[in-house]
């Protein structure tokens, strides 16, 4: 999978992204992930570039943009970065295969009560494939927070969606970007599918500040 460098426009906002593979293998994926960050921001001339502020243990962020904002992630040799100015942002991906989300322990961990319902109703081919999805997408919601994994998942309602619910098997990679704007999260998901990069925007936002049961906004047009 080459890398694939896209955008997302949201609200008036524009997320900058890449997606692909590590050219060193997993063991370099953070380093690449790192290193495309600044390649995106410098070749579209974001911002000038001054680097990385020192970690203190939150959320990482740019040395001297305090406008701007990134998120990293990676599964196996699996890297998605994403940019963005005037808006926070989360990336999470996970590569195949996606055995590991076939497991009703983890959709206790990671679901509210209408998902799991949802995710059971999932034929079972498909099933690991819309957990993967579901997790991405909350996973990038709390990054784009700076509350990562810190914030329990299942008060995070997702839901289900059509972007969610591929034939399995077909996605080799699959992705989600998050875009906080104000109270507001909106989630867009990536895949690799048949050696094509797709972005789909989910079509319900999610409030970030709001309880479960009265996150999201409205239903699907």
């Amino acid at each position: 999978m080459r890398a694939v460098d896209g955008v997302w426009h949201v609200l008036g906002r524009t997320l900058h992204w890449r997606l692909g593979r590590c050219p060193g293998g997993r063991g370099g994926a953070s380093a690449t992930a790192y290193r495309w960050v600044e390649e995106v921001v410098t070749a579209r001339a974001l911002f000038e570039w001054a680097g990385y502020a020192p970690q203190d243990g939150g959320k990482p962020r740019f040395a001297a943009t305090p406008d701007a904002d990134f998120s990293v992630a990676h599964s196996g040799d699996v890297v998605l970065v994403a940019v963005g100015t005037g808006v926070q942002v989360g990336a999470d991906v996970e590569a195949a295969p996606f055995a590991a989300f076939d497991s009703p322990a983890l959709t206790r961990r990671m679901c509210t009560g209408a998902e799991t319902a949802a995710l059971r109703a999932v034929p079972a081919p498909d099933r690991a494939d819309a957990a993967a999805s579901l997790w991405t997408a909350k996973e990038a919601f709390v990054k784009a927070l700076g509350e990562g994994l810190r914030r329990d998942v299942r008060t995070v309602p997702v839901g289900l969606s059509a972007v969610d619910l591929r034939p399995a098997g077909v996605a080799r990679a699959i992705g989600h970007l998050a875009a906080q704007v104000g109270d507001v999260v909106h989630l867009a998901r990536l895949a690799v599918e048949r050696g094509e990069v797709r972005l789909e925007p989910r079509p319900v936002p999610v409030r970030a500040s709001l309880p479960a049961s009265d996150a999201l906004l409205g239903s699907p047009a």
